[in-house]
This record gives structure tokens, sequence and C-alpha cells, in this order.
């Protein structure tokens, strides 16, 4: 039977991941990959910068546990989950991961790859429902700034549905123009920043990348925008808070008021239900595999 190593699992929204546009309001299984590429020198990721911390430290301080892939959309199915996340230090490098991609979109599971540009994800890119990609600016390689650069332009101008985190310390327009120049209007950019000086200056970045990128959020607690507006006549179309949906309004994938298409997929619910923040704990709920797994096939 195929197996997969595997560092942790978690049960989670999908706006946590974040996904703001795939099945808005239901859960993910989270499957963590180890690290299969060693990151560039220059690399600092402080305490604010999440995903990528937590990811480093489980890669480097578990031991991945080799589970049957088979048994991983089994879980998935057992925990009604809407998304299948692949995450990691470059899940893409996993030989077997598209092994998981099929079986999982075979059971008819939204797959989401996650990438952090230091390999292109283009032998998964046509397989997979979304790519997740986060562009660390805090890298300081130029190779890196590069080719993390030339692959996010290629996925998007793909038409592969591309949620983007973009990482900087300050909210700084140089900063966060390199990352700008790969993407296009059809691109959903979450904007995230460590030190948002009060707020008024990452507001200001939030309305200039919005601009040019319709689907904009801003990541920078307490001053947050994580609302989604219509690009055609800019009604409010989905109200969030932190990792949950609090309302959407998007009747079969379009603007409430103008009926304008909206870049939605997957099933579209109304909020996040109670029984997901329970589950999940408002976020993510990280499980050892082998006690996930091993109560799975005991039951």
């Amino acid at each position: 039977m195929l197996s997969i190593g595997v560092v942790s699992l978690g049960y989670s929204t999908v706006e946590d991941i974040p996904l703001f546009h795939v099945a808005p309001g239901g859960s993910a299984l989270r499957v963590v990959l180890p690290a299969n590429a060693r990151l560039p020198r220059g690399l600092a990721c402080p305490g604010w910068c999440g995903i990528l911390e937590e990811l480093t430290r489980a890669a480097g301080s578990e031991e991945a546990i080799q589970v049957p892939v088979g048994d991983i959309v089994s879980l998935a199915r057992r925990w009604r989950v809407d998304v299948l996340s692949i995450e990691g230090i470059e899940p893409v490098l996993e030989a077997k991961v598209g092994e998981l991609v099929s079986r999982a979109r075979s059971s008819g599971l939204i797959v989401a790859v996650r990438t952090q540009g230091l390999a292109p994800p283009d032998d998964l890119a046509s397989s997979v429902d979304v790519i997740v990609f986060d562009y660390i600016t805090l890298i300081e390689d130029p190779a890196y700034k590069v080719s993390a650069a030339t692959s996010l332009e290629r996925l998007v101008s793909s038409g592969l549905l591309v949620e983007v985190n973009v990482y900087i310390d300050e909210p700084l327009v140089e900063a966060l123009t390199p990352a700008l120049h790969g993407l296009s209007g059809n691109a959903i950019l979450h904007l995230h920043i460590g030190n948002p000086r009060g707020g008024g200056a990452a507001r200001q970045l939030y309305d200039i990348a919005r601009k040019r990128i319709p689907y904009t959020y801003l990541h920078a607690p307490p001053y947050d925008r994580l609302e989604t507006y219509c690009h055609e006549c800019g009604a409010l179309v989905a109200v969030r808070e932190a990792s949950r949906l609090v309302a959407l309004k998007a009747p079969d994938g379009r603007c409430w008021r103008c009926g304008a298409r909206l870049p939605l997929r997957g099933p579209l619910y109304e909020a996040t239900r109670a029984t997901i923040l329970r589950r999940s704990g408002g976020g993510t709920a990280w499980h050892d595999p082998r006690v996930v797994v091993g109560a799975m096939r005991s039951s």
C-alpha cells in the first residue's frame, strides 16, 4: 500500500489556511509533509510569520510517520471536510504527493497544495483545484525572489485559482512591489504585515493593493481587513472575523446585488458552522498522525 510521510494532521476552518475563495465557511484536513527542500540562506521568520514558522518547526522537530494515502482520504471522509490541504516546506517535491492528490480528487475532495516558491509546482498545477502560494519577502536571496516571482506569474496567468500570501515586515510599497509585479486582477492576495505601525500605513498599503487586485485581504491584527467586495459593483459579499466566516451573500457564486460571477469555488456556506468552530478550536486543531490514524483503524 502506497504511504506518504506526514508530520502533522490538522482539522481546520478553510479561512485559517487561509483560503477565502474555496469552500468559504467550510472545513479542511491539513496534511503537513516533512521538509523536502533546504531553506535558502537569509530566511528570517519572526513570530508573526505564522504558517512558515509553524511548518518549519513541525518538519524539523517531529519524525515523519508513514501513513497510507488511502487512510488520509478515508480520514477526510470521516471528518466530512470539504478541502484537503497539502502543506509543508515544498510538498510539491514529494514524489508521492501526486497519488494523494489524485485519490483525494477522485473521492470528491477539493485539493489545495501549498508552495513557498522554492520549487515551481508545474507538474501538480493542472491536477489541483487551488495553489496557496507563500511569497516570503524576508528571504534575502535574490535568486529566490526572481524564481518565486516568475513561478507566481506563470501560475496566475494559467488561469489556476491561486491564493497568494505575501509576508512583509513593514507596510512599505517597495516591499510589496515585487509580488504585485507577478499578479493580475484575477489573483487573490493575502497581505501579512508583521509591524503594521499603528494601522494607518497598513490600511494605506491595503488600499493601494486593492486598486490592482480587487480581492485583497489585510492580515495585520488588530487592523485586519478580511471582507470580500464584489469586483463589479463594490457590494459587501463576505464578512470574516479571524479564522471564521461570519456571513456570505453570494447565491450560486454571484454577487447578491449585481449578479456578477465571483471567483468562488466549491460549496458555499452562509457562515462557519458552530460544530466546525468547536472541532477546530476556532482555527486549526493539530493532531499526531499516529494517534488519529490508529484510532480510525481501531474503530
